[in-house]
């Protein structure tokens, strides 16, 4: 039993490292699965316990994710080509201790809605010939995601704006 903790242990170590050094603040549990999957000191833990391993773990903040809008992007893109463009399914974890500040939530907020774009693009490109209920709803959803790009943009680039007119100058 006590080399199984020891395992568990290193494991949940290594992958404190890797969330400290992982360019955004939250990470796909899929993405750690995958880094750590070949690992030996997973030790014959699978996907659920690993989750679950990461829920009792006072270190890791873990998030559910809404599955319906990976389902409906599953309609045009595969989930293959999901995963290469940085979609996961399933949870989220970050470390608790790695609070994201304004502009870590914009970065990813803008980062995710140009995926989301760029997605919709290559399932715009796949999409069925003859087809004008998909079309309508694809060209629809491109649209909102466009929407969505700009107003992220206009909104964090304000609130950039405000914080720096906010900061005493030295004069």
């Amino acid at each position: 039993m006590v080399q199984q903790q020891d395992i568990k242990d290193s494991l949940l170590g290594n992958i404190v490292s890797y969330l400290e050094l992982a360019s955004g603040f939250m990470v796909p549990v899929a993405t750690l699965w995958k880094q750590f999957e070949g690992d030996l000191s997973i030790g014959g833990v699978g996907y659920d316990a690993f989750i679950e391993m990461l829920h009792q773990d006072s270190r890791f903040c873990v998030f559910d994710t809404d599955e319906t809008v990976m389902a409906e992007l599953a309609d045009w893109v595969s989930p293959k080509e999901m995963e290469e463009m940085g979609y996961f399914k399933g949870p989220r974890v970050m470390l608790k201790k790695r609070v994201p500040d304004q502009d870590d939530v914009a970065d990813m907020l803008i980062e995710k809605a140009n995926q989301t774009f760029e997605s919709l693009k290559q399932a715009w490109a796949l999409r069925p010939e003859d087809d004008q209920a998909t079309e309508d709803r694809l060209l629809k959803a491109l649209a909102k995601a466009q929407r969505l790009q700009r107003e992220l943009k206009i909104l964090f680039s304000k609130a950039a704006s405000d914080s720096a007119s906010e900061e005493p100058s030295s004069e």
